[in-house]
Protein backbone atom coordinates (compact mmCIF):
# COMPACT_ATOMS: atom_id res chain seq x y z
CA UNK A 1 0.00 0.00 0.00
CA UNK A 2 1.84 3.09 -1.26
CA UNK A 3 1.59 6.65 0.45
CA UNK A 4 -1.45 8.17 -0.87
CA UNK A 5 -3.96 4.56 -0.44
CA UNK A 6 -2.55 4.97 3.33
CA UNK A 7 -3.97 8.65 3.57
CA UNK A 8 -6.81 8.13 1.24
CA UNK A 9 -7.67 4.93 3.79
CA UNK A 10 -6.83 7.28 6.99
CA UNK A 11 -9.44 10.13 5.38
CA UNK A 12 -12.05 7.60 4.49
CA UNK A 13 -11.81 6.25 8.29
CA UNK A 14 -11.92 9.21 10.19
CA UNK A 15 -15.11 10.40 8.01
CA UNK A 16 -17.24 7.26 8.39
CA UNK A 17 -15.85 7.92 12.35
CA UNK A 18 -17.88 11.07 12.23
CA UNK A 19 -20.28 9.98 10.40
CA UNK A 20 -20.93 7.19 13.12
CA UNK A 21 -20.49 9.36 15.91
CA UNK A 22 -22.50 12.45 14.36
CA UNK A 23 -25.18 13.31 16.36
CA UNK A 24 -28.97 14.31 15.20
CA UNK A 25 -31.54 16.20 17.15
CA UNK A 26 -34.93 15.47 17.63
CA UNK A 27 -37.91 17.43 19.00
CA UNK A 28 -40.70 14.97 20.15
CA UNK A 29 -44.00 16.15 21.68
CA UNK A 30 -45.74 13.39 23.53
CA UNK A 31 -49.55 13.11 24.09
CA UNK A 32 -51.64 15.40 26.98
CA UNK A 33 -50.54 13.61 30.50
CA UNK A 34 -47.74 11.26 29.01
CA UNK A 35 -44.80 11.07 31.56
CA UNK A 36 -41.39 11.80 29.91
CA UNK A 37 -39.87 9.08 32.04
CA UNK A 38 -42.70 6.64 31.02
CA UNK A 39 -41.92 7.17 27.41
CA UNK A 40 -38.41 6.87 27.86
CA UNK A 41 -39.10 3.51 29.23
CA UNK A 42 -41.64 2.32 26.71
CA UNK A 43 -39.44 3.15 23.53
CA UNK A 44 -36.56 1.05 21.90
CA UNK A 45 -35.07 3.42 19.32
CA UNK A 46 -31.93 4.69 19.36
CA UNK A 47 -32.02 7.70 21.22
CA UNK A 48 -31.59 9.08 24.24
CA UNK A 49 -32.96 11.97 26.60
CA UNK A 50 -31.08 15.16 26.46
CA UNK A 51 -33.60 18.03 28.16
CA UNK A 52 -37.41 19.01 28.48
CA UNK A 53 -37.96 21.97 26.34
CA UNK A 54 -41.53 23.55 26.78
CA UNK A 55 -43.56 21.54 29.77
CA UNK A 56 -46.72 23.37 29.21
CA UNK A 57 -46.67 21.81 25.21
CA UNK A 58 -45.05 18.19 26.56
CA UNK A 59 -41.68 18.90 24.69
CA UNK A 60 -38.76 17.26 24.63
CA UNK A 61 -35.18 17.45 23.06
CA UNK A 62 -33.63 14.17 21.98
CA UNK A 63 -30.13 12.92 20.65
CA UNK A 64 -29.18 10.02 18.77
CA UNK A 65 -26.03 8.59 16.39
CA UNK A 66 -28.42 7.23 13.94
CA UNK A 67 -30.75 8.31 11.02
CA UNK A 68 -33.87 6.96 12.45
CA UNK A 69 -36.90 6.76 10.89
CA UNK A 70 -38.95 9.72 11.85
CA UNK A 71 -42.48 8.18 11.00
CA UNK A 72 -41.92 5.38 13.12
CA UNK A 73 -41.16 7.47 16.15
CA UNK A 74 -44.21 9.37 15.43
CA UNK A 75 -46.40 6.31 15.44
CA UNK A 76 -45.19 5.44 19.00
CA UNK A 77 -48.69 5.66 21.03
CA UNK A 78 -47.36 8.45 23.53
CA UNK A 79 -46.05 10.61 20.58
CA UNK A 80 -47.97 13.60 19.29
CA UNK A 81 -45.14 14.52 16.93
CA UNK A 82 -41.65 14.54 15.80
CA UNK A 83 -39.52 17.24 14.31
CA UNK A 84 -35.92 17.18 13.31
CA UNK A 85 -33.38 20.51 14.49
CA UNK A 86 -33.98 23.03 11.51
CA UNK A 87 -31.61 26.07 11.35
CA UNK A 88 -32.92 29.70 12.23
CA UNK A 89 -32.27 32.64 10.20
CA UNK A 90 -32.66 36.27 11.57
CA UNK A 91 -35.14 38.16 9.14
CA UNK A 92 -32.92 41.47 8.52
CA UNK A 93 -31.40 42.49 5.57
CA UNK A 94 -28.57 45.28 6.59
CA UNK A 95 -27.67 48.16 3.98
CA UNK A 96 -25.04 51.19 4.69
CA UNK A 97 -26.61 53.21 6.91
CA UNK A 98 -26.80 56.97 5.41
CA UNK A 99 -30.19 57.26 7.12
CA UNK A 100 -30.64 58.85 10.43
CA UNK A 101 -34.23 59.85 10.99
CA UNK A 102 -37.51 57.51 12.75
CA UNK A 103 -39.30 58.30 10.26
CA UNK A 104 -41.63 55.39 10.88
CA UNK A 105 -42.95 56.55 14.44
CA UNK A 106 -44.69 59.34 12.78
CA UNK A 107 -45.88 57.23 10.19
CA UNK A 108 -47.65 54.80 12.87
CA UNK A 109 -48.83 57.29 14.61
CA UNK A 110 -47.00 57.26 17.69
CA UNK A 111 -46.15 60.89 18.68
CA UNK A 112 -50.31 61.16 18.93
CA UNK A 113 -50.26 57.74 20.90
CA UNK A 114 -47.25 59.38 23.52
CA UNK A 115 -49.99 62.01 24.57
CA UNK A 116 -52.18 59.63 25.87
CA UNK A 117 -49.32 57.29 27.61
CA UNK A 118 -45.27 56.24 26.71
CA UNK A 119 -46.18 53.26 28.62
CA UNK A 120 -44.46 51.27 31.27
CA UNK A 121 -47.35 49.91 33.90
CA UNK A 122 -51.30 49.38 33.74
CA UNK A 123 -53.38 51.21 35.91
CA UNK A 124 -53.19 48.34 38.36
CA UNK A 125 -49.35 49.47 38.65
CA UNK A 126 -48.33 46.18 36.51
CA UNK A 127 -45.05 46.72 35.08
CA UNK A 128 -45.53 45.61 31.05
CA UNK A 129 -43.00 43.23 30.30
CA UNK A 130 -41.73 42.17 26.81
CA UNK A 131 -39.99 39.20 26.48
CA UNK A 132 -37.16 39.56 23.47
CA UNK A 133 -35.81 35.98 22.11
CA UNK A 134 -32.44 37.22 20.03
CA UNK A 135 -29.16 35.91 19.46
CA UNK A 136 -27.74 38.70 21.92
CA UNK A 137 -27.65 41.51 23.13
CA UNK A 138 -25.60 44.16 25.62
CA UNK A 139 -26.93 44.58 29.03
CA UNK A 140 -24.86 48.50 29.32
CA UNK A 141 -26.02 50.31 26.51
CA UNK A 142 -27.44 53.86 27.56
CA UNK A 143 -30.27 54.04 25.92
CA UNK A 144 -31.36 50.50 26.99
CA UNK A 145 -30.25 49.74 30.27
CA UNK A 146 -33.28 51.90 32.05
CA UNK A 147 -35.50 49.67 30.31
CA UNK A 148 -34.31 46.44 31.15
CA UNK A 149 -36.30 44.05 32.82
CA UNK A 150 -34.97 43.34 36.38
CA UNK A 151 -36.70 40.29 38.36
CA UNK A 152 -38.05 41.61 41.76
CA UNK A 153 -37.93 38.36 43.13
CA UNK A 154 -33.90 37.51 42.34
CA UNK A 155 -30.75 38.67 44.46
CA UNK A 156 -28.67 39.70 42.00
CA UNK A 157 -25.24 37.92 42.50
CA UNK A 158 -25.88 35.58 45.00
CA UNK A 159 -25.38 32.24 43.48
CA UNK A 160 -28.86 31.56 44.26
CA UNK A 161 -32.28 30.46 42.86
CA UNK A 162 -34.35 33.46 45.06
CA UNK A 163 -37.42 32.70 43.56
CA UNK A 164 -37.07 29.44 43.09
CA UNK A 165 -38.21 29.58 39.00
CA UNK A 166 -35.07 26.68 38.53
CA UNK A 167 -32.63 29.59 37.09
CA UNK A 168 -30.03 31.01 39.27
CA UNK A 169 -29.69 35.22 39.25
CA UNK A 170 -31.94 35.47 36.31
CA UNK A 171 -31.59 39.29 36.63
CA UNK A 172 -32.52 40.37 33.16
CA UNK A 173 -33.80 37.18 31.64
CA UNK A 174 -31.56 34.12 30.51
CA UNK A 175 -29.45 32.91 28.24
CA UNK A 176 -30.84 29.95 27.12
CA UNK A 177 -28.11 28.38 24.96
CA UNK A 178 -25.27 29.14 27.62
CA UNK A 179 -27.51 28.32 30.38
CA UNK A 180 -26.31 31.63 32.14
CA UNK A 181 -27.31 35.05 33.02
CA UNK A 182 -24.87 36.53 30.99
CA UNK A 183 -25.53 37.69 27.27
CA UNK A 184 -23.15 37.87 23.87
CA UNK A 185 -22.86 41.20 22.31
CA UNK A 186 -25.38 40.65 18.86
CA UNK A 187 -25.99 43.60 15.99
CA UNK A 188 -29.41 41.78 15.14
CA UNK A 189 -30.37 41.64 19.18
CA UNK A 190 -29.57 45.05 19.57
CA UNK A 191 -31.25 46.57 16.79
CA UNK A 192 -34.29 44.62 17.22
CA UNK A 193 -34.71 45.55 21.50
CA UNK A 194 -33.90 49.28 20.65
CA UNK A 195 -37.38 49.39 18.20
CA UNK A 196 -39.23 48.32 21.15
CA UNK A 197 -37.67 50.21 23.86
CA UNK A 198 -34.96 52.58 23.40
CA UNK A 199 -35.86 55.04 26.97
CA UNK A 200 -37.63 57.98 25.62
CA UNK A 201 -36.91 61.64 26.58
CA UNK A 202 -33.81 60.75 27.94
CA UNK A 203 -32.04 62.77 25.37
CA UNK A 204 -29.79 60.06 24.55
CA UNK A 205 -30.21 58.65 21.10
CA UNK A 206 -34.10 57.95 19.81
CA UNK A 207 -37.01 56.54 20.75
CA UNK A 208 -38.76 53.14 21.25
CA UNK A 209 -42.33 52.67 20.99
CA UNK A 210 -42.68 52.50 24.31
CA UNK A 211 -40.23 55.25 26.12
CA UNK A 212 -40.90 53.29 29.49
CA UNK A 213 -40.89 49.24 29.39
CA UNK A 214 -39.52 46.04 30.95
CA UNK A 215 -37.44 44.14 28.18
CA UNK A 216 -36.58 40.54 29.03
CA UNK A 217 -33.74 39.23 27.33
CA UNK A 218 -34.01 35.62 26.56
CA UNK A 219 -30.95 34.39 24.16
CA UNK A 220 -31.33 31.66 21.58
CA UNK A 221 -29.74 29.67 18.91
CA UNK A 222 -30.91 26.40 18.23
CA UNK A 223 -34.86 25.90 17.76
CA UNK A 224 -34.35 23.56 21.16
CA UNK A 225 -32.88 26.92 22.47
CA UNK A 226 -36.26 29.01 21.42
CA UNK A 227 -39.02 26.31 22.81
CA UNK A 228 -36.99 26.39 26.51
CA UNK A 229 -37.36 30.28 25.69
CA UNK A 230 -41.04 30.19 25.51
CA UNK A 231 -41.52 28.07 28.59
CA UNK A 232 -39.13 30.54 30.66
CA UNK A 233 -41.85 33.23 29.69
CA UNK A 234 -44.74 31.06 29.68
CA UNK A 235 -43.80 30.14 33.68
CA UNK A 236 -43.16 33.49 34.28
CA UNK A 237 -46.27 34.91 33.06
CA UNK A 238 -48.59 31.77 34.89
CA UNK A 239 -47.09 32.72 37.96
CA UNK A 240 -48.13 35.87 37.82
CA UNK A 241 -51.81 35.27 36.65
CA UNK A 242 -51.81 32.53 39.75
CA UNK A 243 -50.60 35.21 42.48
CA UNK A 244 -52.06 38.23 41.39
CA UNK A 245 -48.77 39.89 40.82
CA UNK A 246 -47.10 38.30 43.50
CA UNK A 247 -44.45 36.32 41.73
CA UNK A 248 -43.42 35.77 38.10
CA UNK A 249 -43.41 38.70 35.43
CA UNK A 250 -46.38 40.67 33.43
CA UNK A 251 -45.07 39.19 29.98
CA UNK A 252 -47.72 40.74 27.51
CA UNK A 253 -45.84 39.37 24.42
CA UNK A 254 -42.81 37.90 22.43
CA UNK A 255 -41.16 39.28 19.45
CA UNK A 256 -39.57 36.79 17.04
CA UNK A 257 -37.54 38.67 13.98
CA UNK A 258 -36.46 34.97 13.01
CA UNK A 259 -37.92 32.09 11.23
CA UNK A 260 -36.86 28.48 9.85
CA UNK A 261 -34.29 29.27 7.39
CA UNK A 262 -35.92 26.49 5.11
CA UNK A 263 -39.73 26.99 3.90
CA UNK A 264 -41.75 25.23 6.71
CA UNK A 265 -45.35 25.33 6.67
CA UNK A 266 -46.73 25.78 10.11
CA UNK A 267 -50.53 23.35 10.62
CA UNK A 268 -52.85 23.64 13.32
CA UNK A 269 -50.99 20.23 14.45
CA UNK A 270 -47.89 21.63 14.62
CA UNK A 271 -45.74 21.85 17.91
CA UNK A 272 -45.30 25.61 16.83
CA UNK A 273 -48.84 26.31 16.56
CA UNK A 274 -49.38 24.64 20.20
CA UNK A 275 -46.80 26.64 21.84
CA UNK A 276 -48.68 30.32 20.31
CA UNK A 277 -51.76 28.42 21.96
CA UNK A 278 -49.97 27.44 25.00
CA UNK A 279 -48.28 31.35 25.45
CA UNK A 280 -51.64 32.87 24.66
CA UNK A 281 -53.90 31.03 27.20
CA UNK A 282 -51.95 33.02 30.04
CA UNK A 283 -52.29 36.26 27.62
CA UNK A 284 -48.90 36.70 25.56
CA UNK A 285 -49.14 37.31 22.14
CA UNK A 286 -46.19 37.06 19.52
CA UNK A 287 -45.49 39.20 17.10
CA UNK A 288 -43.62 37.36 13.90
CA UNK A 289 -41.74 38.91 11.37
CA UNK A 290 -41.66 37.12 7.63
CA UNK A 291 -39.13 35.47 5.87
CA UNK A 292 -36.71 38.36 3.86
CA UNK A 293 -38.06 36.50 0.30
CA UNK A 294 -40.90 37.63 -2.25
CA UNK A 295 -42.71 34.69 -1.51
CA UNK A 296 -46.75 33.54 -1.11
CA UNK A 297 -46.61 32.56 2.35
CA UNK A 298 -50.19 31.33 1.60
CA UNK A 299 -48.90 29.11 -1.25
CA UNK A 300 -45.99 28.06 0.37
CA UNK A 301 -45.69 28.26 4.27
CA UNK A 302 -43.45 29.66 6.74
CA UNK A 303 -42.51 28.84 10.32
CA UNK A 304 -43.54 30.84 12.85
CA UNK A 305 -45.55 33.78 10.36
CA UNK A 306 -47.60 31.48 9.28
CA UNK A 307 -48.46 29.71 12.06
CA UNK A 308 -52.12 30.28 12.42
CA UNK A 309 -52.61 30.92 15.94
CA UNK A 310 -54.82 33.78 16.79
CA UNK A 311 -52.54 35.02 19.59
CA UNK A 312 -49.61 35.46 16.61
CA UNK A 313 -49.48 38.37 14.70
CA UNK A 314 -47.35 38.11 11.67
CA UNK A 315 -46.19 41.30 10.10
CA UNK A 316 -44.66 42.18 6.50
CA UNK A 317 -42.57 45.15 6.50
CA UNK A 318 -42.98 48.27 4.48
CA UNK A 319 -40.78 51.03 2.91
CA UNK A 320 -40.43 54.80 3.34
CA UNK A 321 -43.28 55.24 0.53
CA UNK A 322 -45.86 52.62 2.05
CA UNK A 323 -45.13 49.98 -0.48
CA UNK A 324 -44.11 46.45 0.20
CA UNK A 325 -40.28 46.19 0.84
CA UNK A 326 -38.62 44.51 -1.87
CA UNK A 327 -37.67 41.20 -0.51
CA UNK A 328 -40.76 40.99 2.38
CA UNK A 329 -42.87 37.98 1.85
CA UNK A 330 -46.62 38.48 1.70
CA UNK A 331 -50.09 36.24 2.24
CA UNK A 332 -53.60 37.54 1.71
CA UNK A 333 -54.41 35.03 4.47
CA UNK A 334 -51.22 34.09 6.12
CA UNK A 335 -49.63 37.58 7.23
CA UNK A 336 -52.05 40.10 9.31
CA UNK A 337 -50.38 43.55 8.70
CA UNK A 338 -47.36 45.29 7.52
CA UNK A 339 -45.04 47.79 9.61
CA UNK A 340 -42.08 49.96 8.50
CA UNK A 341 -39.01 47.51 7.75
CA UNK A 342 -36.34 50.19 6.21
CA UNK A 343 -34.24 52.28 7.56
CA UNK A 344 -34.81 52.01 10.64
CA UNK A 345 -33.38 53.79 13.57
CA UNK A 346 -32.17 51.80 16.61
CA UNK A 347 -29.41 51.32 19.03
CA UNK A 348 -26.54 49.18 17.92
CA UNK A 349 -23.80 47.42 19.34
CA UNK A 350 -20.73 48.88 21.82
CA UNK A 351 -22.97 51.24 23.18
CA UNK A 352 -23.28 53.10 19.62
CA UNK A 353 -26.44 53.46 17.48
CA UNK A 354 -27.79 52.48 13.96
CA UNK A 355 -29.17 54.51 11.94
CA UNK A 356 -30.76 51.90 9.04
CA UNK A 357 -31.80 48.73 9.92
CA UNK A 358 -33.88 47.02 7.54
CA UNK A 359 -35.62 44.13 7.01
CA UNK A 360 -38.75 41.78 7.82
CA UNK A 361 -36.65 42.18 11.79
CA UNK A 362 -37.24 45.67 12.09
CA UNK A 363 -41.24 45.08 11.14
CA UNK A 364 -42.04 43.18 14.34
CA UNK A 365 -40.73 44.66 16.87
CA UNK A 366 -42.71 47.78 15.97
CA UNK A 367 -45.83 45.83 16.45
CA UNK A 368 -44.39 43.79 19.76
CA UNK A 369 -43.70 47.74 21.32
CA UNK A 370 -47.38 48.89 20.15
CA UNK A 371 -48.92 45.62 22.04
CA UNK A 372 -47.08 46.59 25.12
CA UNK A 373 -47.91 50.43 24.73
CA UNK A 374 -51.87 49.57 24.23
CA UNK A 375 -51.23 47.51 27.94
CA UNK A 376 -50.28 50.70 29.38
CA UNK A 377 -53.37 52.90 28.66
CA UNK A 378 -55.33 54.21 31.13
CA UNK A 379 -58.15 51.57 31.48
CA UNK A 380 -58.63 50.14 34.95
CA UNK A 381 -61.02 47.21 32.83
CA UNK A 382 -58.03 46.49 30.67
CA UNK A 383 -55.45 45.54 33.59
CA UNK A 384 -58.22 43.63 35.47
CA UNK A 385 -58.85 41.25 32.51
CA UNK A 386 -55.30 40.94 31.88
CA UNK A 387 -55.18 38.75 35.04
CA UNK A 388 -58.46 37.28 35.40
CA UNK A 389 -59.06 36.80 31.69
CA UNK A 390 -55.89 36.69 30.10
CA UNK A 391 -56.66 35.11 26.82
CA UNK A 392 -59.75 36.67 26.08
CA UNK A 393 -57.66 40.36 26.44
CA UNK A 394 -55.06 39.32 24.57
CA UNK A 395 -57.04 38.72 21.51
CA UNK A 396 -58.98 42.18 22.37
CA UNK A 397 -55.18 43.86 21.90
CA UNK A 398 -54.51 41.90 18.79
CA UNK A 399 -58.23 42.57 17.30
CA UNK A 400 -57.74 46.27 18.32
CA UNK A 401 -54.09 46.36 16.56
CA UNK A 402 -55.48 44.96 13.03
CA UNK A 403 -58.91 47.05 13.37
CA UNK A 404 -56.77 49.69 13.87
CA UNK A 405 -53.96 49.16 11.44
CA UNK A 406 -54.22 52.05 8.31
CA UNK A 407 -55.68 50.68 4.97
CA UNK A 408 -53.46 50.99 2.28
CA UNK A 409 -53.73 50.82 -1.69
CA UNK A 410 -50.42 49.50 -2.17
CA UNK A 411 -50.91 46.59 0.10
CA UNK A 412 -54.73 45.26 -0.89
CA UNK A 413 -54.12 42.02 -1.19
CA UNK A 414 -50.62 41.80 0.36
CA UNK A 415 -51.82 40.86 3.92
CA UNK A 416 -55.49 39.92 5.36
CA UNK A 417 -55.77 43.75 6.47
CA UNK A 418 -54.75 45.64 3.41
CA UNK A 419 -53.12 47.61 6.02
CA UNK A 420 -49.92 48.88 7.55
CA UNK A 421 -49.46 49.45 11.58
CA UNK A 422 -50.82 52.05 13.33
CA UNK A 423 -50.70 52.57 17.00
CA UNK A 424 -52.94 55.60 17.45
CA UNK A 425 -55.78 54.24 15.81
CA UNK A 426 -55.31 51.17 17.57
CA UNK A 427 -55.87 53.40 20.81
CA UNK A 428 -59.16 54.50 19.29
CA UNK A 429 -60.23 50.96 18.36
CA UNK A 430 -59.74 50.38 22.55
CA UNK A 431 -60.87 53.49 23.63
CA UNK A 432 -64.42 52.81 21.61
CA UNK A 433 -64.69 48.86 22.54
CA UNK A 434 -63.83 50.07 26.49
CA UNK A 435 -65.82 53.08 26.64
CA UNK A 436 -68.30 53.15 23.18
CA UNK A 437 -69.07 57.09 23.07
CA UNK A 438 -72.84 57.53 22.03
CA UNK A 439 -72.57 59.69 18.46
CA UNK A 440 -69.78 61.81 16.81
CA UNK A 441 -70.44 65.29 19.66
CA UNK A 442 -68.66 66.48 22.67
CA UNK A 443 -70.46 66.71 25.63
CA UNK A 444 -69.85 68.65 28.82
CA UNK A 445 -71.89 67.02 31.92
CA UNK A 446 -71.00 69.82 34.55
CA UNK A 447 -68.72 72.43 35.79
CA UNK A 448 -68.16 72.40 40.13
CA UNK A 449 -68.28 73.72 42.08
CA UNK A 450 -70.27 76.22 41.11
CA UNK A 451 -70.17 79.03 42.61
CA UNK A 452 -66.07 78.58 42.25
CA UNK A 453 -63.09 80.06 44.32
CA UNK A 454 -60.11 78.61 42.92
CA UNK A 455 -60.69 75.84 40.99
CA UNK A 456 -63.66 74.91 38.81
CA UNK A 457 -63.56 70.97 37.66
CA UNK A 458 -65.60 70.39 34.22
CA UNK A 459 -66.62 66.99 33.81
CA UNK A 460 -67.15 66.06 29.76
CA UNK A 461 -67.39 63.07 27.40
CA UNK A 462 -65.07 63.74 24.08
CA UNK A 463 -65.07 61.57 20.72
CA UNK A 464 -61.72 59.63 20.30
CA UNK A 465 -57.92 61.56 21.95
CA UNK A 466 -57.89 64.99 19.23
CA UNK A 467 -57.12 68.02 21.26
CA UNK A 468 -59.74 70.30 22.68
CA UNK A 469 -59.31 73.91 22.36
CA UNK A 470 -60.53 75.54 26.09
CA UNK A 471 -61.87 78.92 26.20
CA UNK A 472 -63.40 80.95 29.21
CA UNK A 473 -65.48 84.20 28.65
CA UNK A 474 -66.00 86.63 30.85
CA UNK A 475 -69.86 88.49 30.89
CA UNK A 476 -69.02 90.71 27.81
CA UNK A 477 -67.44 87.77 25.21
CA UNK A 478 -63.76 88.77 25.91
CA UNK A 479 -61.37 85.11 26.51
CA UNK A 480 -60.06 85.47 29.78
CA UNK A 481 -58.51 81.73 30.00
CA UNK A 482 -57.24 79.55 26.80
CA UNK A 483 -55.65 76.22 26.96
CA UNK A 484 -55.63 73.24 24.74
CA UNK A 485 -57.04 69.96 26.31
CA UNK A 486 -56.07 66.54 25.26
CA UNK A 487 -59.05 64.21 26.26
CA UNK A 488 -57.94 60.67 27.69
CA UNK A 489 -59.69 57.46 27.89
CA UNK A 490 -62.23 57.16 30.58
CA UNK A 491 -66.46 57.32 29.70
CA UNK A 492 -66.01 60.71 31.89
CA UNK A 493 -63.08 62.74 31.85
CA UNK A 494 -62.29 66.05 34.27
CA UNK A 495 -59.81 68.59 34.08
CA UNK A 496 -59.28 71.87 36.26
CA UNK A 497 -59.38 75.15 35.71
CA UNK A 498 -57.57 77.88 37.87
CA UNK A 499 -60.08 80.63 38.49
CA UNK A 500 -58.64 82.19 41.31
CA UNK A 501 -57.05 85.55 39.61
CA UNK A 502 -60.82 86.09 37.79
CA UNK A 503 -62.86 88.59 39.13
CA UNK A 504 -66.45 87.87 40.43
CA UNK A 505 -68.82 87.40 38.12
CA UNK A 506 -70.28 85.20 35.70
CA UNK A 507 -68.63 83.28 32.85
CA UNK A 508 -68.48 80.63 30.52
CA UNK A 509 -66.51 77.86 29.50
CA UNK A 510 -66.44 76.21 25.89
CA UNK A 511 -64.78 73.37 24.76
CA UNK A 512 -64.32 72.59 21.28
CA UNK A 513 -63.04 69.42 18.90
CA UNK A 514 -63.04 69.28 15.79
CA UNK A 515 -66.40 70.69 14.24
CA UNK A 516 -68.16 70.23 17.53
CA UNK A 517 -68.68 72.70 20.39
CA UNK A 518 -70.05 72.63 23.95
CA UNK A 519 -70.69 76.06 26.43
CA UNK A 520 -71.16 75.67 30.09
CA UNK A 521 -71.65 78.73 32.56
CA UNK A 522 -70.74 79.17 35.97
CA UNK A 523 -69.99 82.22 38.57
CA UNK A 524 -66.67 82.91 39.97
CA UNK A 525 -66.54 84.31 43.79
Amino acid sequence: MNLMQKELLLIASILLSIQSFAQEQLLIQLKENVNVEDFKKSHSFDMTYERTLFRAINLHLFQTNEKIAIASIAQHYMVKQVETEQAIEERTTPNDPDFGTQWALERIGAPKAWDITTGGTTTRGDRIVVAVLESGFEVNHEDLVGNLWINPHEVAGNGLDDDGNGYIDDIHGWNVRGNRNEFDSNFHGQSVTGIIGQEGDNGLGGAGINWDVDLMLMQYRTVPDIFEAYDYVYEMRRLYNESNGAQGAFVVVTNASWGLSDIVPCPESSMWYDAYEQLGEVGILTAASVKNSPINIDEVGDTPSGCPSEFLISIMNTDRFEEKASVSAFGLQSVDLAAPGVDIFTTGVNNSYNPSFDGASSAAPHVAGAVALLYSMPFEQIAIDALNKPSETAKLIRKVILDGAERLPTLTGLNATGARLSVYNSMLELQAYINPVSGNALEIYSAYPNPANNIITIEYEAKGFDNMRLHVYDAIGRVVIKDIITPCCQEINRFGIDVSKLESGNYFVELEQNDAHKVIPFFKD
